[in-house]
């Protein structure tokens, strides 16, 4: 604790100052602003408490009177009238939706009527006209029977199965009578420099003038040459141009 004279700091309990020998147990009153008042209206003006010779407080000014309120112009129980409530905006006209123009039956068209009082007879449409094969460019002459012509770019050789899709232009169906020809046998060919045949992987094989071939190989073919599908034996016949 420090000593109130001289600010000594001292251990906690001491009864005097070990600087100054103030006694800490009694301290002098605490100091007071000496613009404030007493309990008894007078005004502390020293250190320790004694009054001083101050001039006397002025006394707080007297509250300003209320107004009192006007009177009513027309007696008690008036009151004002009420304000007229505001006028409806009139609609805005709304146009008329515009007329739709009426459609005009169409004019029939008079047909001419030439010379003896009759019309004409409208003529009948014409059907469309069938597209015309290609010439072919070879024959399949069968050795039991059979004659196909190779009309296209490629015919393929083997046995019909509409399930299936499969349509071969060289139909072997009712000549295979062994059951040696595949649905997809092999196919006939031709570009702008030759012709050729080529098989298609079938179970029992094509060949050309007696040799075996290789599936997926295309081969030339001149006049005259034997083609054997599987048992059924054919002779190419190729067309010359004219």
């Amino acid at each position: 604790m420090n000593c109130y004279k001289c600010k000594h700091p001292n251990l906690h309990g001491s009864n005097f100052c070990e600087k100054c020998g103030a006694d800490l147990k009694a301290p002098p009153p605490p100091v007071v602003n000496p613009l404030s008042r007493n309990q008894y209206g007078g005004n502390y003006g020293s250190r320790y408490g004694q009054p001083a010779d101050y001039p006397p407080a002025r006394p707080s000014p007297a509250p300003r009177p209320t107004p009192a309120p006007r009177p009513s112009p027309a007696g008690s129980g008036y009151s004002p009238p009420a304000p007229a409530p505001p006028q409806p905006t009139p609609p805005k006209p709304v146009a008329p939706p515009p007329r739709r123009a009426t459609q005009e039956p169409p004019q029939r068209r008079r047909s001419p009527i030439v010379s003896g009082g009759q019309a004409p007879t409208p003529a009948a449409p014409t059907a469309p006209s069938a597209r015309p094969e290609p010439l072919p460019f070879a024959h399949l002459k069968g050795a039991k029977g059979g004659d196909f012509a190779l009309r296209y770019d490629e015919n393929l050789v083997g046995r019909a199965s509409p399930g299936e899709g499969i349509e071969p232009q060289v139909d072997l169906t009712n000549i295979d009578t062994t059951g040696t020809v595949s649905r997809r046998h092999a196919k006939i060919g031709k570009d702008d420099s030759s012709i050729f045949i080529e098989d298609l992987g079938s179970s029992n094989g094509t060949r050309l003038n007696g040799q075996s071939l290789r599936p997926g190989m295309q081969s030339p073919l001149t006049d005259g040459d034997q083609l054997i599908f599987g048992d059924v034996v054919f002779t190419i016949q190729i067309i010359k141009p004219r």
